[in-house]
């Protein structure tokens, strides 16, 4: 074929070639913009609930040894990947998704662990004291450990300890066993009372009570502040310092 030839023909192939390639380019381009806009409807819709979540979250751990009987939730976590959007998130933000499957898998169910293991120091905690309070409140008096142990650690009452013995808060914590002892025992000790006048009267020593109260219960106080203080670390390190950071960057440009 003569390059006069090829020269006669080229100008029909451009005819006919370039409106399917501009075609081909226009759809591509309009895919990508659709692409586009639905990552930034998904970021926009989704990306700010789990933030807040998060945080609210956080927030509830960072005063956790204030308020130990607080409850951790995630809902919004959980319904992301109950609607399959970990894999848009795995898709488009792989670093963030790494992060956010930590906290899924990892974190969070380590948060509710941490609900149960209080619980756990409760209940010991309850069971100890009240065998120690009948071993060294005077006879007429150990009928009442099973109430004094209740209100020191089971119900939230104004003598209520647990926040103080997690706090190291040992005034407070002596203040309160005295109040909660009298609160029960005060009866025994008021003209005319009824007892054996051939008995001498047993009164509480509080400084031994405390004393022994609070060694009894360290185990169980170290145990909630050991699995606290490693949950704290990872949280630092992968929520706190990783993951917000990553998910508000997102939230600002979801094509970074």
């Amino acid at each position: 074929m003569s390059v006069a030839i090829v020269l006669q023909i080229l100008p029909l192939i451009f005819s006919l070639v370039l409106p399917f390639v501009a075609y081909w380019l226009g759809l591509k381009s309009q895919r990508i913009q659709a692409l586009r806009e639905y990552v930034a409807d998904t970021v926009q819709n989704k990306y700010p609930a789990l933030s807040s979540e998060i945080i609210q979250n956080i927030e509830l751990f960072d005063d956790y040894l204030e308020d130990p009987l607080e409850h951790f939730d995630f809902p919004k976590l959980n319904q992301f990947y109950d609607d399959g959007l970990h894999e848009f998130m795995k898709m488009h933000h792989n670093n963030l998704f790494v992060y956010i499957d930590s906290l899924k898998r990892e974190i969070a169910p380590r948060l509710y662990e941490l609900r149960r293991v209080v619980d756990m120091a409760i209940k010991n905690i309850y069971n100890n004291w009240d065998s120690e309070l009948n071993k060294i409140l005077p006879k007429k008096l150990t009928e009442k450990s099973k109430e004094i142990s209740a209100d020191l650690i089971r119900s939230i009452t104004p003598n209520y300890v647990l926040k103080d013995l997690l706090n190291d808060r040992k005034d407070g914590i002596r203040k309160k066993v005295e109040a909660c002892i009298k609160k029960y025992t005060d009866y025994f000790y008021q003209p005319g009372a009824l007892y054996p006048p051939d008995q001498e009267i047993e009164y509480v020593d509080y400084d031994k009570v405390f004393n022994s109260l609070l060694k009894t219960a360290k185990p169980e106080i170290a145990r909630i502040l050991g699995f606290y203080a490693e949950l704290q670390k990872q949280i630092n390190e992968k929520v706190k310092l990783e993951l917000l950071p990553l998910l508000h960057k997102f939230m600002g440009n979801p094509y970074e």
